[in-house]
């Protein structure tokens, strides 16, 4: 999916979190990453996320370091804090 079919989803996030476009982009490729992974739609991996806090308390704020790791490492951290959150049945 295409940058522009998120910003829908984004949209509060945008106006309460000072986000630029690299880190907007980082956040999708997050939220997508999830979804594919754990075979959900990327707008309830969005919506879990933004409840329990990962995208403004965790995602954006690291947004340095978390960039640099592999997409593997990532889902893998994102999955376990929203199963620690108990945004997730046990996956």
């Amino acid at each position: 999916m295409g940058v522009s079919v998120f910003f829908v989803y984004f949209a509060d996030e945008i106006n309460t979190i000072r986000m630029d476009y690299k880190i907007l982009n980082f956040v999708i490729f997050c939220v997508g990453s999830v979804a594919e992974n754990l075979k959900m739609s990327a707008k309830d991996i969005y919506r879990k996320m933004s409840q329990g806090g990962i995208i403004s308390d965790y995602i954006v704020p690291c947004y340095d370091v978390l960039h640099t790791f592999s997409r593997e490492y990532i889902v893998e951290d994102l999955v376990d804090l929203m199963n620690k959150k108990g945004l997730l049945k046990t996956v």
